[in-house]
């Protein structure tokens, strides 16, 4: 589950992603880790633009040359022989980069379109609440205290799945 908090308008506060993770351990017990993954997922984002950016700025430069070796090709006939085996290279490598750089253009639109995002809001309050009712509730037999300490106003969260 990430949770990132609602930005606020105005506040140039910017938002953070946190992963939670809840892990079942010994008998009635819970485990909560929570993760700021803000920075790891805008670095992932960067390296998704980058891939997209790459491919469309390869992408003219490879069709321009391949344009002009395929010109080439055809009156290789007047050419000196010795050319004649560089320029099949050249045609054969302009071609291998041209597919590269075409699956680069689809794995990135595979994952820019790929990508379900679904955010709701969650309201903190109430989760607080179940949260602090369950582990009462399981410490309720044993001479142990449980208190919840969140300052007011609770933020405002979305929770994204991804």
């Amino acid at each position: 589950m990430i949770l990132t908090p609602a930005k606020a308008s105005g506040s140039g506060e910017s938002s953070k992603i946190l992963e939670f993770q809840i892990a079942l351990f010994g008998e009635k017990k819970r485990l909560i880790i929570v993760r700021d993954i803000t920075l790891l997922h805008h670095l992932e984002s960067m390296r998704k633009d980058f891939v997209g950016n790459v491919s469309h700025e390869l992408g003219t430069p490879i069709t321009v040359m391949k344009g002009y070796l395929d010109a080439i090709l055809e009156n290789l006939d007047g050419m000196d022989k010795k050319w004649h085996k560089p320029m099949h290279q050249m045609q054969q490598h302009s071609t291998r980069m041209e597919n590269i750089v075409r699956n680069l253009l689809m794995l990135s639109s595979l994952e820019t379109e790929g990508i379900i995002n679904t955010q709701d809001v969650i309201d903190l309050k109430s989760l607080f609440s179940e949260i602090q009712s369950d582990t009462q509730q399981m410490f309720k037999d044993k001479a142990q205290a449980f208190q919840l300490v969140c300052p007011l106003p609770y933020p405002a969260l979305r929770w994204q799945t991804e």
